[in-house]
């Protein structure tokens, strides 16, 4: 028995290390993220020219890594199919010698001093038709496991995410009168990997299998391996960092603006914006991080760009019609408009991107040809990039969230004031998610659309919460909000609290079902019918009026019998006195003459005797029992 029980006890302690002690998997994650960040600091240097020279971090584990050369023969798989293809293998033999020009590769030689066990990467070629540049690249594949079953990202430590999110950066492009956008050349190709590192990073390789097989070694970060994207963009945070006092605006675009390599950001004028452009370019050069492809809104900001005669492709020649992909978005810079490419992957797949969820109300049909057909309509939209018309310092952020048995979501207004007072509302961004397969009831869907974007705009515009209008058409929300938490059930009572830890209740408003634009998604609309849904793309008509001139539906039914409220019981609460009468006496005959004394007086109140009288047996009897009777019970309860 106490060896089952012990057994079952290790069991338990196991389950809760892993999920909630330090040796549970976030806590590791955590750990190694920050050691990741420490080895970063302190082993990263510079070069004279300025250039990043990093080392790889590595677990503990490296040494567990088995032969990784017959691995790598993968390669004369790769080459035979080069063979059938004359154009593949012309773009691959040019990009590896490209490598070896540049320096990003080198052979390595007889007589080199060996660092540590040597680990051969894989590769092989990956095709992007849309790419302006590189069609055609190798990739290494550091995920290749070695004789012993461990790869080389197995014991490479990853690092934590350092640039802000994909989402707040494209809702701030949509903030900027005037906007930039560029790429970093070859990112990770920039940032040198310490010598004591290169063997970490072997590859064999040819061009021609009349020519011996030969050892390289890869001499910058590679793309693919576990730490790379942290190397490359704590890089970028290092050199914000670095000119945080000399250069503050510039340091704020490096460190907030950057995706990876992609920058996009912008200013309210265009003096601003060339400032901008100067100064980011003079820091990135200064680590020999090139910026490319340039483009911009505003014609004037491209034409005091200073022109790279080696790179063509340094700023971009955008016609009327031409569009510019930067993080999913397809935008068009001379009208300044977002659109969207509706492409057929497949018979069965129809691809398109929204990353600001501007169409998250769309509902297509269930057979692949109609969905394409649907999707094809988008095309005709044209969302216009800046969701500021012009300059102004008078902005409000209206949030709407609404939910069906199918689906919840949320959008985002922003109302402006323009300089001759008229007043501009278009919608910033949307989600919409569907509703669990298991039931759930609608105000509880409504409570997750309430907050599913509102936090995160206020933290992408830079703006507090507070000044948000928050807007639903369900009383039931309402009434929760209005209530003390203690009323309602535990998993209502929770999720309020996360509503009120970002909010207050008097930024919650009532609105009627036909004026509240969350109505839309939660239910969906056909492409055609999108395109035509005014109250979608800038909300309520009353928005673009003046706020005394609202006029807004009162609610119905406040006195409600609101859902989801604690059963109240009542339960009465006799004290003992008794119990507090023992710690005034010290001897025993003493204590049983007060207790009857007690009693006597309890029955005078009650009207059970006329008076006092003096003690008799009997009254001193009856206080023993009821001494006895209460130590008993005392000692039950413990």
């Amino acid at each position: 028995m106490g060896q089952t029980i012990e057994e079952d006890w290790k069991v338990l302690s196991s389950i809760e290390d892993t999920s909630y002690s330090r040796a549970s998997k976030a806590n590791k994650r955590c750990q190694e993220e920050q050691e990741t960040l420490q080895h970063f600091k302190q082993h990263t240097i510079r070069d004279e020219e300025g250039r990043f020279i990093v080392r790889l971090p590595t677990k503990q584990a490296i040494s567990e890594l088995g032969a990784t050369l017959p691995m790598a023969a993968r390669f004369l798989n790769v080459e035979k199919r080069l063979q059938h293809d004359e154009h593949l293998k012309a773009e691959y033999i040019r990009f590896m010698n490209e490598y070896i020009e540049m320096g990003h590769m080198v052979q390595v030689m007889a007589d080199s001093v060996q660092t540590q066990n040597p680990i051969y990467l894989p590769h092989h070629s990956v095709i992007k038709a849309s790419s302006l540049t590189t069609k055609v690249r190798v990739v290494f594949d550091a995920s290749a496991k070695s004789t012993s079953g461990i790869s080389l990202n197995d014991v490479l430590r990853c690092g934590p995410v350092v640039q802000q999110d994909l989402f707040s950066i494209l809702i701030r492009f949509r903030k900027h009168q005037f906007v930039l956008t560029s790429d970093i050349e070859k990112m990770f190709r920039q940032i040198k990997v310490a010598t004591e590192d290169w063997d970490l990073q072997r590859i064999v390789w040819r061009s021609s299998p009349q020519e011996l097989l030969r050892s390289y070694q890869l001499t910058t970060v590679t793309y693919g391996t576990t730490p790379a994207s942290f190397l490359s963009t704590y890089c970028l945070i290092a050199l914000a960092k670095s000119v945080e006092k000399e250069l503050p605006k510039a340091s704020k675009v490096i460190a907030e603006d950057f995706y990876m390599d992609d920058l996009m950001t912008g200013a309210d004028t265009e003096e601003d914006c060339c400032r901008l452009q100067i100064d980011v370019s003079s820091v990135l050069n200064s680590a020999k991080l090139p910026l490319r492809k340039w483009c911009s809104n505003s014609e004037f900001v491209l034409r005091n760009m200073s022109k790279c005669v080696d790179d063509p492709l340094f700023v971009l020649d955008i016609g009327d019609d031409d569009t510019v992909k930067s993080l999913g978005l397809q935008w068009k810079p001379v009208a300044d408009h977002f659109q969207y490419d509706i492409r057929a992957r497949s018979s069965e797949a129809v691809v398109y991107e929204d990353r600001l969820g501007c169409t998250a109300s769309g509902r297509h049909s269930a057979k692949m040809d109609s969905v394409y057909d649907d999707l094809e309509q988008l095309k005709e939209l044209s969302i216009p990039r800046k969701a500021i018309p012009e300059r102004t310092e008078i902005i409000d952020v209206h949030g709407f969230c609404d939910a069906s048995e199918k689906a919840y979501g949320a959008c985002i207004y922003i109302r402006t004031q323009s300089s001759d007072g008229e007043w501009y509302s278009r919608l910033l961004c949307a989600k919409t998610r569907v509703a669990p397969l298991k039931g759930s009831t609608i105000p509880r869907l409504e409570f997750n659309g309430a907050l599913l974007l509102a936090h995160r705009v206020a933290e992408s515009w830079q703006i507090n919460i507070h000044q948000f209008k928050l807007w639903t058409d369900s009383t039931i929300v309402l009434g929760w909000l209005n209530s003390q938490g203690s009323r309602l059930k535990i998993n209502v009572a929770n999720r309020i609290a996360q509503i009120m830890d970002v909010t207050e209740v008097s930024q919650w408003n009532h609105i009627g079902t036909h004026e509240n634009p969350a109505d839309i998604p939660s239910r969906g609309l056909g492409p055609r019918e999108l395109l035509e849904a005014k109250l979608w793309w800038k909300g309520p008509t009353w928005l673009e009026r003046n706020e005394k001139d609202w006029i807004l539906n009162p609610i119905i039914n406040v006195n409600e019998e609101l859902p989801e409220v604690r059963k109240v019981k009542l339960v009465l609460v006799a004290n003992n006195s008794v119990n507090d009468v023992l710690g005034h006496y010290s001897e025993w005959n003493q204590m049983i003459r007060g207790i009857a004394w007690l009693i006597i007086y309890s029955k005078f109140l009650r009207k059970k005797i006329n008076g006092p009288q003096s003690l008799r047996i009997h009254d001193l009897n009856e206080a023993k029992k009821r001494f006895e009777r209460s130590a008993l019970a005392k000692r039950s309860c413990l």
